[in-house]
């Protein structure tokens, strides 16, 4: 049997009662090579891209559903805001969690520009944007400072910033952001904020948009906080491009090519 992480490997053995040795983890392939000269297109609308250049972009792509964990990231933005005017908050993707989303930000005092509906240009002063679905997200992941990923439930996948050599803080939900930024299997638990090649954090519970942050909130907050301001520390070279190596096409399919060439 085959499965695409150690995660879901875990889930057959505890929940299924299938047997480990049965089971090997092979994981989804990127093109490497692809990803490397889609991430350096231009962004085709030049606001947009005047203002990656200009602010500290913090980014989350995907399609908006509530288990992205994005009401509370917003939540966060609003803190991190405060203290630093120069941050956006930009969201790529659909789902019928925008519109809701949308709202929260506005009862959270933050200016919002949608740019599938609003017929306004694109000005500074707005706090947080849904830039709507992108065929090619690699532009705006290599261009943000930051990449955010705040799901509270498992097999949300991350799969795009660690290809990019960007700084990338996700929530430490079962089956998924660990496997990518850590070589840290789930049955060790975690201190938080926990660092090797993106920042894991303390999976968010649900809390209204007015209410007091949570201890975990705050440490999102200051953790981000360090991630915008340089301070925190930066996964080497050495370290993501073994990463890299590990989801690279090429080296997937000799691994799926080593099981076909298996004897029955």
């Amino acid at each position: 049997m085959i499965t695409n992480s150690e995660g879901s490997k875990q889930d057959l053995v505890d929940n299924f009662g299938i047997d480990e040795k049965k089971i090997q983890v092979i994981v989804n392939a990127y093109d490497i090579e692809k990803i490397d000269a889609l991430k350096m297109i231009p962004i085709e609308d030049p606001a947009i891209e005047a203002l990656f250049s200009k602010y500290k972009i913090i980014l989350s792509v995907g399609r908006f559903s509530v288990e992205k964990g994005l009401a509370q990231a917003l939540k966060i933005f609003k803190e991190i805001r405060k203290a630093d005017p120069s941050v956006k908050y930009v969201l790529v993707g659909q789902g019928g969690e925008k519109s809701r989303l949308s709202s929260i930000a506005r009862q959270l005092s933050l200016s919002v520009y949608d740019k599938e509906t609003d017929s306004e240009p694109l000005l500074d002063d707005y706090d947080v944007l849904f830039l709507g679905f992108k065929n090619n997200p690699y532009q705006y992941c290599y261009r943000a400072r930051l990449f955010l990923f705040p799901p509270f439930l498992r097999e949300c996948r991350l799969g795009r910033s660690f290809h990019l050599w960007r700084q990338c803080v996700a929530s430490d939900c079962k089956s998924g952001p660990r496997e990518v930024l850590s070589n840290t299997s789930h049955d060790r638990g975690l201190t938080y904020p926990y660092f090797e090649l993106g920042y894991l954090m303390p999976v968010l519970n649900e809390s209204s948009p007015g209410s007091l942050l949570s201890a975990d909130e705050k440490n999102w907050v200051e953790v981000i906080k360090e991630v915008l301001e340089n301070k925190g520390p930066f996964p080497s070279d050495t370290a993501f491009r073994k990463k890299r190596e590990q989801f690279d096409k090429e080296n997937v399919v000799k691994k799926w090519e080593k099981i076909l060439d298996m004897p029955g």
